[in-house]
């Protein structure tokens, strides 16, 4: 969904939902990160950018969502 918003230039939502994921406690891969922050640039936001790029950078590997937080449960 961050992805889908920032491509179509709803960068402002796509913020939304990346902030609401936080609060939640929803740990963003840095797949999310990377994707929101290209998108930003392109809408010319690159202080916003830079922000989340130092944010993502200082994020210990613990703190993002990695390959086994999307693999399938086996029952």
């Amino acid at each position: 969904m961050i992805e889908t918003f920032g491509r179509s230039g709803n960068t402002n939502e796509a913020l939304r939902l990346f902030s609401e994921m936080k609060q939640r406690q929803i740990r963003p891969s840095i797949h999310t990160y990377r994707s929101l922050i290209n998108n930003l640039k392109k809408a010319g936001k690159l202080d916003l950018a830079n922000s989340l790029l130092e944010e993502m950078n200082s994020s210990s590997p613990s703190d993002l969502a990695g390959p086994e937080d999307f693999k399938r449960k086996c029952r």
